[in-house]
């Protein structure tokens, strides 16, 4: 995984060959307007977003998710969040993946750490990086989420960290 400012984004861009076209679409939304809520494609399934708007909460009440997939890049276009990370291999009793989906999740890990997502940082999540999103930093907060779903396919062999 790899937290940065959206400002650093060319250092990155070479990690996968639709990583450029990712972080320009997240450029494109500073016009001064807040982003509306929904999916936007890019590349159809290859390279999608996806809005959000929600409210921080108590991380106890969600759970970790792993993708297998596709690539999160997760950047916060307003707000504050704090982001749960960990292993995939110390999730405490997952759910079955969900090829459809493309999603598996588990509430408890044997141990994970909290990395702080604040306006213009982004996550970089690669599949088997399990991650909690949407809970609270220092106080309930309104979020404002881009969600970038970049497929995976081939980044075993040169791109992955």
């Amino acid at each position: 995984m790899i937290l940065d400012d959206l400002s650093h984004a060319e250092r990155y861009e070479k990690l996968h060959p639709l990583l450029p076209a990712a972080f320009a679409f997240l450029k494109s939304l500073h016009t001064g307007k807040v982003p509306a809520v929904g999916t936007y494609p890019i590349l159809g399934e290859e390279l999608y977003a996806v809005v959000q708007q929600y409210q921080t909460v108590s991380p106890e009440t969600l759970p970790f998710e792993v993708h297998r997939t596709y690539i999160d890049l997760q950047y916060l276009f307003a707000g504050q969040e704090s982001v749960i990370c960990c292993d995939e291999r110390k999730l405490l009793t997952p759910t079955p993946y969900s090829a459809q989906k493309d999603c598996q999740t588990a509430f408890q890990s044997e141990c994970a750490g909290s990395i702080p997502l604040t306006k213009n940082c982004f996550l970089l999540l690669y599949p088997g990086e399990a991650h909690k999103p949407k809970c609270i930093l220092t106080a309930s907060a309104l979020a404002i989420k881009v969600v970038v779903k970049i497929k995976a396919d081939g980044i075993g062999k040169s791109a992955a960290p």
